[in-house]
């Protein structure tokens, strides 16, 4: 594929998806690149999806205590470009130096220009070196010294030894209608959408919309079961789970007792291995050419404003996807264990909520492209737009607008928007399930799609966060 001839590395942390007329290649873990540098700085610069994934032998920092910190957790440091800003200072410090004018002293306003001239110079050189300039090149010394001031333990020698990983094998899930999904394999959460629509394949749409959304949720707690299971596949031995997910016989079982529309609270039930890792803070786009390839992109640094530690030397922002991991220290508020599968190792990858989707039909032609923002959110909002659109015939715009409702198995309660159906609600609570509700505009999940339809291309952005639309 020519796209992926142009692709290096430079961004860490990322999934990516693409799709040409039968044939697909996954990019998980890390894309994009040193001759594409041009136009990726047009889609991600103001979004600083440039981000470094700092997991090899990273230390973990003790949390202070309220008394120690105050009512609000803050970071262990934060970069400004003279110096080392201590724990005791807010991560809104990044944000004021980046986002204030040099020549005002005021916040920037929507239309002003935002000037990172570190950044660019950074992009400069990825343009000229390609990627290894961040890792083996010219960027490298400086970037690494950076982040041992901030506190890190990570050395040229660890930066050296990172590669991307390119899966040229993606997650696959014939759907009824013709429709074969395709998404990223572990430790993304491809996975995990295929299996929450292959157990609803067939169940949808059934006679009543109210206990339709039973169902559904019962399919995201089954899946957020399984995902407590999975990890990092150089690290862990994950077949056994994959096979399980898409074994014909299991997903009968399975269906069944979703069918009983009545929920559990027990995460043993559902088969857990235990707690699910909250993740945040994520960019997507969808893309359709003119030729009918297609790609999903996304990428985070978690948090806004990542780790709240910024390069000097590159305007690089560092995530903090050393959260998505767990730990045998750690326990949630109902003591339950942490995931083994998802423990911290050097070089290893965290799992991760990421799961962008492109949707082929019968023809093999793109009908449907998703990606979405909002950590554990992800999963669910993605399944929820392909049923939408694709079993109950909504328009794209409708499937994304939809009010959604949400649920990872820990902690056990579902989340919903205000403006869900009434009898929606009620069917979830009759169902045993505790239920919070959120106004629309805090639901903390966005999606991007593209579907295509009887030679139309038609496209949404998420009025739940800032976006856009183009196309010629």
């Amino acid at each position: 594929m020519k796209l992926l001839k142009m692709l290096s590395a430079v961004i860490l942390r990322s999934s990516c998806i693409f799709a040409e007329t039968r044939r697909y290649c996954l990019q998980g873990s890390g894309i994009l690149t040193s001759e594409f540098c041009r136009i990726v700085h047009l889609f991600l610069i103001f979004e600083n999806s440039f981000s470094i994934n700092v997991t090899p032998k990273m230390s973990i920092p003790r949390l202070k205590t309220e008394e120690e910190e105050g009512p609000s957790m803050t970071p262990m440091g934060i970069f400004n470009e003279a110096a080392v800003v201590t724990a005791s200072e807010p991560c809104a410090l990044i944000a004021r130096k980046m986002l204030t004018n040099s020549k005002t002293g005021q916040f920037v306003k929507e239309g002003d220009l935002m000037f990172r001239p570190k950044l660019a110079e950074t992009l400069e050189v990825l343009q000229r070196e390609g990627g290894d300039a961040l890792y083996t090149g010219s960027l490298s010394k400086d970037f690494v010294e950076d982040l041992q001031k901030a506190g890190s333990i990570l050395t040229q020698e660890d930066m050296k030894k990172y590669t991307v990983k390119i899966e040229e094998t993606p997650v696959e899930a014939p759907l009824k209608d013709g429709m074969t999904l395709y998404s990223v394999p572990l430790p993304g959460s491809g996975p995990i959408v295929a299996y929450i629509l292959s157990l609803l394949n067939g169940m949808l749409p059934g006679d009543d919309l109210s206990t339709d959304f039973v169902k559904i949720v019962e399919a995201f707690k089954f899946g957020f079961s399984q995902r407590t299971r999975c990890g990092d596949p150089d690290f862990v031995d994950a077949k056994d789970v994959l096979d399980l997910m898409k074994d014909q016989q299991h997903i009968e079982e399975t269906r069944k007792k979703i069918s009983r529309l009545e929920t559990s609270q027990d995460p043993h039930f559902y088969g857990a291995n235990f707690s699910v890792t909250a993740d945040n803070g994520t960019a997507s786009r969808v893309i359709v050419a003119a030729n009918g390839d297609a790609a999903v992109m996304t990428g985070s640094i978690n948090l806004y404003f990542g780790s709240c530690v910024m390069s000097p030397s590159t305007g690089i922002i560092l995530n903090d996807h050393m959260g998505d991991f767990t730990a045998p220290s750690l326990v949630d508020y109902r003591n339950l264990p942490s995931a083994p599968a998802n423990f911290i190792r050097p070089y290893k990858r965290p799992v991760t909520s990421m799961s962008p989707i492109i949707v082929l039909d019968e023809n093999r032609d793109v009908r449907l492209a998703v990606g979405a923002a909002g950590g554990a959110r992800i999963p669910t909002v993605t399944a929820l737009v392909y049923i939408m659109n694709l079993w109950y015939n909504k328009t794209i715009k409708e499937a994304v607008d939809y009010p959604r409702v949400h649920h990872q198995l820990t902690p056990m309660r579902a989340t919903s928007e205000f403006d869900l159906k009434r009898s929606v609600v009620e069917a979830l609570r009759k169902a045993g399930h505790k239920l919070e509700m959120t106004k629309r505009g805090f639901y903390y999940s966005a999606v991007t799609a593209i579907a295509k339809s009887g030679g139309k291309i038609t496209a949404a952005n998420d009025f739940r966060r800032p976006g856009g639309l183009a196309g010629y």
